[in-house]
């Protein structure tokens, strides 16, 4: 078995990314799930008590859908990783905002290393997909300013992309955050929401 992200976040279009972000079987589901669920996290970021104008790490950003809503309805700035650079790419043309700015991993420790911090850090759908969380989430945990929080969605089961599919390894994300955070919210995502079986984590 080998760790191999890029067969399956590899795309070449908007749509496509679209289509990996949120998994939705269907054009219609998939346009239903991206509105309810953006709707919800963006709902629930705004409750958070952030500076006026926060700077936020988008962690896995995918295609920008986070990103883009945070700027024009938080008034962020967007720091945008993700593992996949055709999804980085696609991003730029996505969100298409002077305050959104895309970058790989390299980049980021490096200016992390220099002392940028955020006040809040955002991971939707990441973790699980990992192949190492803890090193992610030491890297997040190093970059938040002091009373920053990281909002962290993730499945109850792990979905490591291999050459043989989407693996559970059985590592426990949960654990992970519990051993390295101080919890302020822990909630099941609402029936409400066709989000999938996840877990919110507020820390």
């Amino acid at each position: 078995m080998k760790y191999d992200p890029s067969f399956f976040f590899n795309v070449q279009t908007i749509e496509q990314g679209k289509m990996i972000v949120l998994n939705g079987p269907t054009e219609e589901e998939l346009k239903l799930r991206w509105s309810l669920e953006t709707f919800h996290t963006i709902s629930t970021l705004k409750k958070l008590s952030l500076p006026e104008n926060p700077l936020i790490l988008d962690y896995g950003c995918g295609i920008g859908r986070l990103s883009k809503e945070m700027i024009e309805q938080m008034n962020a700035t967007v720091v945008g990783i993700d593992i996949s650079p055709s999804m980085l790419q696609l991003s730029f043309e996505y969100v298409m905002h002077d305050k959104f700015i895309p970058t790989g991993h390299r980049a980021l420790q490096k200016i992390i290393e220099n002392g940028l911090k955020f006040d809040l850090v955002v991971a939707v759908w990441v973790l699980q997909h990992a192949r190492n969380p803890i090193d992610d989430i030491l890297l997040i945990k190093s970059c938040l300013r002091e009373n920053g929080l990281f909002y962290c969605v993730n499945c109850t089961e792990r979905g490591l992309p291999t050459d043989i599919g989407f693996v559970d390894d059985k590592n426990n994300i949960e654990k992970l955050l519990d051993l390295n955070f101080e919890p302020m919210n822990k909630t099941i995502l609402p029936k409400t929401v066709p989000m999938g079986d996840g877990l919110t984590n507020i820390l």
